[in-house]
């Protein structure tokens, strides 16, 4: 037991899990999906969708590894769905508002892993900011 603020005790569980020091590098998880979102600004790079897995690595949480294959997941699923966009709007099957269609619902189908991973991040580090009171 320790003193914490206001002199009250305050319980220290022994195996309970401590932020490691480079998890001060970690940014908010919506900071990540707020490009995506607003502007749609960084859906064609590659590196953005890989993003929210580093961070989860760097957060340190109980789903880190999680967080990294969702992210990759999502990387894929944003490959695939622009190449068949490009092949259907090339063959002449995509035309006018359908192919407006497709790029949404495969941004959608993108970034629906990465709203998993968010929340799993931001469930981290509520518990962390209720641990460290």
């Amino acid at each position: 037991m320790r003193r914490g603020h206001g002199g009250a005790l305050r319980y220290r569980i022994v195996d309970e899990p401590s932020d490691p020091i480079y998890s001060r590098f970690a940014l908010p998880p919506i900071w990540f999906l707020m490009p995506v979102t607003i502007l749609g600004a960084f859906s064609w790079s590659m590196f953005f969708w890989l993003l929210p897995g580093l961070n989860g690595l760097v957060l340190a949480g109980r789903h880190r590894w999680r967080d990294v294959g969702l992210s990759v997941l999502a990387l894929v699923i944003h490959l695939a769905g622009m190449i068949a966009v490009f092949a259907l709007r090339e063959q002449g099957m995509l035309t006018g508002i359908w192919r407006q269609y497709a790029y949404d619902l495969v941004l959608v189908l993108t970034v629906t892993p990465l709203v998993k991973v968010m929340m799993d991040q931001q469930a981290t580090v509520e518990m962390r900011r209720i641990l460290r009171r």
